[in-house]
């Protein structure tokens, strides 16, 4: 988001943002969350979809919980 989007955004809802700092986002952590796992955290969906997609049934289980739990 530009700095110009932003000052929009705080007219458009007659607010004031203050002491905002925008970062980019690292690509080996993603969402703030540190991992060397290429598919990310065991508790993120992507690091068993592969592994569902080829019939693994302890992935298709793990996708299932995560489902569950949101």
């Amino acid at each position: 988001m530009s700095e110009e989007e932003l000052k929009e955004a705080e007219q458009m809802y007659n607010l004031k943002l203050v002491n905002l700092e925008l970062q980019s986002i690292k690509p080996n952590e993603p969402y703030g969350v540190k991992t060397n796992h290429p598919n990310g955290p065991k508790t993120h969906p992507f690091h068993w979809l592969s592994k569902a997609k080829s019939g693994d049934s302890e992935a298709m289980v793990e996708l299932g919980i995560i489902y569950d739990r949101q």
